[in-house]
């Protein structure tokens, strides 16, 4: 069976998508073999004081497969397999296929969208902050031989020599790109990645296997006349919350991003705030990776968006419909609709749309 293709025009537009995230990812690379700044400190704080741990519990690469790699197979064979729902019909049938095409593009464009912004912003924070971690004075191996000659703020040579901040010209470690390492604490990278990559997945499982959290618009029933009523009945009737196997199993991600984080701690390699920040970055990233895509989790949307629609492959749009196609117009003014009859009834604006 021959598969009528997207236009020329849309897939390069999406061709674009993913070069931009490459670039991206590339120039966040190249960041990270930019030498940080060095912030002073001092080599009496015992906050820089932890002992070197050659070997990391998860290597770069290792976070790279868990928080990249991992989740993209994922979501290439729930698509696969579940996206839309298998059926001997649907094999002849070409909008089945689009539509896998569709749900493969825009899992994993909202996968790199994340990983990517996450990589960016961590690598460019980490040089610019320059924050000595915890093991910084083990990498360093400091002359304490002449610390006056390296001085550079601190003052409190009347209480003790080693009682000022010096700089890192105090090292004596011929190792530069261990050094440059011992001064990117700040923030977090594994945390931001695994929480960028694994938070995403789980909330583009839970959107692929309906685990919604049970979400009915807020109105005035009072106000609201005997149909509507009755379309609110139907709505909670609709909307009864999933199993908890379910839930369990869109949590595995999220519990394998806090195990992650939590090696971190354990090899010195970063402070509780270093943590603490990469993971809300990630978690943020995750979240603008997957409503790019998708809809709501917490009102009842979990429908992938669709495509942009040819016409507005490239431009920038300022009319009404916005990036939309024609069937994804026809839904927006359903919604108008809906909301203004929910609005004339005293409600709040936000009915809930039958497909």
């Amino acid at each position: 069976m021959a598969i009528d293709m997207p236009p020329t025009r849309l897939i390069l537009a999406y061709v674009l998508d993913w070069v931009l995230l490459i670039c991206i990812v590339a120039v966040a690379g190249g960041i990270s073999f930019v030498t940080p700044y060095h912030r002073p400190f001092s080599l009496i704080d015992l906050a820089i004081s932890y002992p070197y741990v050659e070997s990391d519990e998860i290597s770069t690469a290792l976070l790279v497969v868990l928080s990249l790699i991992l989740p993209a197979i994922v979501i290439a064979i729930v698509t696969a397999l579940f996206v839309p729902a298998f059926s001997v019909s649907n094999l002849r049938n070409q909008r089945y296929w689009k539509r896998k095409l569709w749900e493969f593009n825009a899992g994993w464009m909202g996968l790199g969208l994340s990983f990517a912004l996450a990589f960016f912003v961590t690598t460019g924070i980490k040089n610019l902050i320059g924050k000595p971690r915890p093991d910084l004075l083990a990498r360093c191996q400091p002359d304490l031989n002449d610390i006056a000659a390296h001085v550079v703020g601190g003052y409190g040579q009347d209480i003790s020599q080693r009682w000022t901040l010096v700089s890192s010209s105090i090292c004596t470690t011929m190792d530069k790109k261990r050094l440059d390492e011992g001064f990117r604490s700040f923030l977090s990278g594994h945390s931001s990645m695994s929480w960028s990559g694994l938070l995403y997945l789980s909330l583009w499982l839970a959107s692929k296997f309906n685990m919604l959290i049970p979400y009915l618009g807020h109105g005035t029933p009072s106000k609201r006349n005997e149909e509507d009523e009755e379309d609110q009945q139907e709505a909670r009737e609709r909307a009864a919350a999933p199993p908890v196997f379910g839930a369990i199993i869109v949590l595995i991600p999220v519990c394998l991003a806090f195990y992650i984080c939590s090696t971190r701690y354990v090899d010195f390699k970063h402070q509780g705030i270093d943590i603490f920040s990469g993971s809300v970055l990630g978690i943020v990233t995750a979240w603008i990776g997957f409503r790019w895509y998708h809809g709501s989790l917490t009102r009842g949307q979990p429908w992938t968006w669709s495509p942009r629609s040819k016409d507005r492959a490239f431009a920038v749009s300022s009319g009404t419909n916005g990036w939309t196609s024609g069937e994804g117009i026809v839904m927006r003014e359903r919604m108008q609709r809906g909301r203004e009859i929910d609005v004339e009834a005293g409600g709040s604006g936000d009915p809930i749309v039958k497909p």
